[in-house]
C-alpha cells in the first residue's frame, strides 16, 4: 500500500481506531483501542478449520477449484516483489516466515520507496527502515531485502508513478516526483542501481525496466509473488505490467519462473474488502460485496469487472504458520510485523491493514502472460 491519503477510500465515521505500540521483552504488543467504551482484542481464526466443509457461509469463503499450497523445503526459491513498504507484509508475511523456517531461499524487492507526499525523501527512508524492521520480525535477514528506490506519486492511475512510467512512450523521459528525479536508498543500505553502477538511476521507463530485469535475473527465483493487474492502485497494476513484460523477455533467454499475483486494493473498495471481524478468518471474494453496484456484475452473476481475468475459484491459498493463527493481534506475528510500519498505520487505514491478518494468503498463478495490457 502506498502512502496516498486513504480518506476517500476508507471511511470509519462511527469507529475511530488508533494503533498503540508497546515493546516488551523484545516483541511488539499490538492493541487496537476502539473508542466505543472498551478495549477489544481480536483473535484470528481461533476455532476455524481448513476443510471446505467447515467453511460454508454462502459468501464464497473456500470454494470449489481453489488449491492449497504449502511453503516447505524443496518448494523452490522465492522473490516477493511489491510496489510499497507494507505490501510485502499484507500479502506475504506467512509465506515469508514459512520460507525462512524451511530454509527456502527468499528475496524481498521493494519497487518504490513509498514516498508519496514527501518533499525530501524522509518518509521514504523511514518506510525503508520500517520494512527492514518488519522483515526482522519474520526472521528475514536485512541482506535479503533489495530496494529499487523509485518514486511513489499517488494511487489513481493518472497519478501513479509506475502506471504512468509503464505507459510512457519515451523510454528516456524523466518522471519527477516531489522528492527528485533519481533513485535513492538508505545511507546504510543503498538502492539496487547505486549498488551496481555507483550512481543513482534516473526516473525513466527504461531505467526502471532495466533495474527490474537485472534484479530478477540476478536471483532467478523459481517463484515470484507480486501484485495483480486487477489491483486498483496504479503502482500495483503498473508493477504487474512491467513484471509481465520482463518475464516475456526472460523467457526468450531460457528463464521462466512461476508468477503469482495478489490483490491489496480490490475493485469492491478498501472500505469493503477484505472484510473485517473475527468471523472472517479467511478471505471471501470481493465479488460478493458488489451486489447492487450498477455495472459491476455480469448477467450470469460473475463479477467480471471486479476480478477481471482472475477467477475466485482458481485462487491459490497459502496457509500461514501457527504463529499467525488463532491468536489475538498482540500475540500474532503477522500483526507484529505490520506494526513496524508506523508510517502506513494512519488512523483511517488501521482497519483496512489489519484486515489482512487472516489464516491464509491468496494468490493467482499466471500460467500464460496476458497478451493485452488493456485495462479491464
Amino acid at each position: 500500500m502506498g502512502a496516498s491519503p486513504r480518506t476517500s477510500r476508507v471511511r470509519n465515521a462511527n469507529l475511530r481506531c488508533e494503533p498503540l505500540f508497546a515493546q516488551e521483552n523484545a516483541r511488539f504488543a499490538v492493541i487496537l483501542r476502539c473508542c466505543v467504551g472498551r478495549r477489544s482484542r481480536f483473535a484470528v481464526g481461533r476455532d476455524s478449520q481448513w476443510e471446505e466443509s467447515k467453511i460454508v457461509d454462502g459468501r464464497k469463503g473456500l470454494g470449489a477449484g481453489m488449491e492449497v499450497r504449502e511453503i516447505t523445503e524443496g518448494f523452490g526459491s522465492i522473490m516477493v516483489l511489491v510496489p510499497h513498504e507494507d505490501d510485502e507484509i499484507l500479502m506475504c508475511a506467512g509465506i515469508m516466515e514459512n520460507a525462512v523456517r524451511h530454509g527456502v531461499e527468499l528475496t524481498v524487492v521493494m519497487a518504490t520507496n513509498g514516498d508519496y507526499g514527501s518533499s525530501d525523501g524522509a518518509d521514504g527512508r523511514a518506510r525503508l527502515r520500517e520494512t527492514l524492521a518488519g522483515l526482522k520480525v519474520l526472521g528475514v535477514p536485512e541482506d535479503r531485502a533489495v530496494f529499487l528506490g523509485y518514486a511513489d506519486t499517488g494511487m489513481p492511475e493518472e497519478d501513479s508513478f509506475l502506471f504512468g512510467l509503464y505507459h510512457e512512450a519515451d523510454g528516456e523521459k524523466v518522471h519527477p516526483s516531489h522528492c527528485g528525479v533519481s533513485t535513492y536508498g538508505l545511507p546504510e543500505k543503498e538502492e539496487f542501481h547505486k549498488e551496481n553502477y555507483g550512481e543513482h538511476g534516473r526516473y525513466t521507463r527504461n531505467g526502471f525496466r532495466g533495474d527490474l530485469k537485472e534484479v530478477i535475473m540476478k536471483y532467478r527465483p523459481r517463484h515470484i509473488f507480486t501484485t495483480a493487474e486487477e489491483d486498483t492502485h496504479g503502482d500495483h497494476s503498473g508493477l504487474f505490467l512491467f513484471v509481465r513484460d520482463v518475464l516475456e523477455e526472460c523467457k526468450g533467454e531460457g528463464y521462466w519462473p512461476k508468477l503469482y499475483c495478489g490483490i491489496v486494493h480490490s475493485r469492491a473498495g478498501d472500505e469493503n474488502w477484505p472484510r473485517r471481524g473475527t468471523e472472517m478468518p479467511v478471505f471471501d471474494s470481493p465479488e460478493v460485496l458488489t451486489d447492487g453496484m450498477s455495472g459491476e456484475k455480469s448477467s450470469d452473476g460473475k463479477a467480471d469487472k471486479v476480478l477481471g481475468n482472475l477467477k475466485w475459484e482458481n485462487r491459490i491459498v497459502f496457509p500461514v504458520p501457527d504463529s499467525m493463527r488463532g491468536k489475538p493481534l498482540d500475540e500474532n506475528k503477522k500483526a507484529a510485523a505490520l506494526a513496524k510500519h508506523v508510517t502506513a498505520l494512519k488512523p483511517d487505514a488501521v482497519d483496512f491493514l489489519y484486515a489482512f491478518v487472516k489464516e491464509e494468503e491468496i494468490f493467482w498463478e499466471i500460467e500464460e502472460m496476458r497478451e493485452s495490457d488493456e485495462r479491464k
